[in-house]
């Protein structure tokens, strides 16, 4: 009788030990899932990120661009002699045909700015527009000013080499060079875009 009494009470620590130990795991299982699930909403919901914060505070001021976007004067003898004058076709400003989209971003920032340049919408960074093509790499590259009507452009560079009745202007000097610059305008006679692209034939 004695035995059979010590061998049942061994049981029962046994089944004893046992429970505290399942229950020991899963108070840690239920712990390291509360502690994932709280760092996992932290990550997903609150941004560390400086230059996000940054983005944001931009977002507000100039409708999602980012701080440090570039900012060109179109009307000037610095963009006369750099752009109008010399053959910018593969890039300008740092930025170059061929760029992904993240390499462009990591340069200017990030941006949730589209602008329509005649027929196409290009991600606008201050005054540089880039349109990407279908595996987000640069395929042109615009330079776009902020409220410059068509007749202050002619005002400043003269009269147009070429002129389109609702697409714009083309201004090239030297026929015998490379490249031509196009002027693109909307309805409203602003210049939306201007873009060094190949010599267009006369």
């Amino acid at each position: 009788m004695a035995n059979y009494q010590h061998n049942n009470n061994a049981k029962k620590s046994k089944w004893n030990i046992i429970m505290i130990v399942v229950i020991i795991l899963v108070f840690l299982a239920l712990v390291f899932a509360l502690f994932f699930g709280t760092y996992s909403f932290i990550k997903n919901n609150v941004n560390f990120n400086t230059h996000h914060s940054h983005s944001t505070n931009d977002r507000d001021k100039d409708n999602s661009e980012p701080k440090d976007a570039p900012k060109i004067n179109v009307l000037s003898s610095e963009f006369s002699n750099d752009f109008m004058h010399t053959d910018q076709r593969n890039g300008y400003h740092g930025i170059t045909k061929g760029m992904t989209k993240k390499e462009v971003e990591k340069k200017l920032g990030h941006t949730n700015h589209i602008v329509p340049i005649s027929s196409i919408k290009a991600h606008k960074y201050g005054s540089i527009a880039t349109y990407y093509n279908k595996d987000d790499k640069v395929e042109r590259i615009f330079v776009v000013p902020q409220n410059v009507t068509i007749q202050k452009f002619e005002n400043y560079y003269g009269q147009a080499t070429i002129s389109y009745n609702q697409s714009g202007k083309v201004y090239d000097s030297n026929p015998n060079n490379s490249f031509t610059v196009k002027v693109f305008t909307n309805k409203n006679d602003k210049v939306t875009g201007i873009e060094n692209v190949d010599q267009i034939a006369r």
